[in-house]
């Protein structure tokens, strides 16, 4: 049985919803891949992106009012994450896999995409992270982590594991050859 759309605060959500679109005609009107209009709709950009923005001011909203109101929708989904998920307990550092997928697995999430769904981050910056490809978090993981509440001293020590298991020359083993 299909889910019935929840109303949301994202402006981009709430003017295809008051549109009565679907996602696949939302995003022919922005001339952009539905699945782009999905993920900014879920808060996983860092802004709304260029080409659903010119839609949003077709519509009379404006570029300013837009972004505040996305914003303040990501930030709203990241705390009251925190809030639901706080005190967090990092796992013990093992370096069969890295250390940011650990703490996700246990707070209960088993995959990137369904994690970053939950805390409004693009899918692609948890799995470059998670695969090795980066040495150090990017900025917008930090942001992330702290917005959930995440201590300060556990996002250094995510980002120290991280580093080691970046060093370790592990990653390069546990892929298939």
């Amino acid at each position: 049985m299909a889910r019935k759309s929840q109303p949301s605060p994202n402006p981009i959500r709430t003017l295809r919803l008051e549109q009565h679109k679907t996602l696949e005609e939302f995003a022919h009107e922005c001339k952009i891949h539905l699945q782009a209009v999905y993920l900014n709709e879920m808060g996983m950009y860092p802004n709304v992106l260029p080409s659903i923005q010119k839609v949003l001011t077709k519509h009379g909203i404006d570029s300013i009012t837009a972004n505040d109101e996305y914003e303040y929708y990501v930030a709203h989904k990241r705390f009251s994450f925190g809030d639901e998920h706080s005190p967090y307990e990092l796992p013990p550092s093992d370096l069969s896999h890295g250390p940011l997928r650990s703490f996700r697995e246990k707070i209960g999430f088993n995959t990137a995409f369904g994690f970053a769904i939950a805390v409004a981050i693009n899918p692609t910056v948890i799995r470059r992270v998670e695969m090795c490809k980066v040495e150090d978090f990017p900025g917008q993981l930090n942001l992330m982590l702290r917005d959930i509440k995440l201590d300060p001293r556990d996002i250094a020590e995510l980002q120290y594991r991280h580093r080691e298991y970046y060093y370790s020359g592990l990653r390069f083993k546990a892929q298939p050859a």
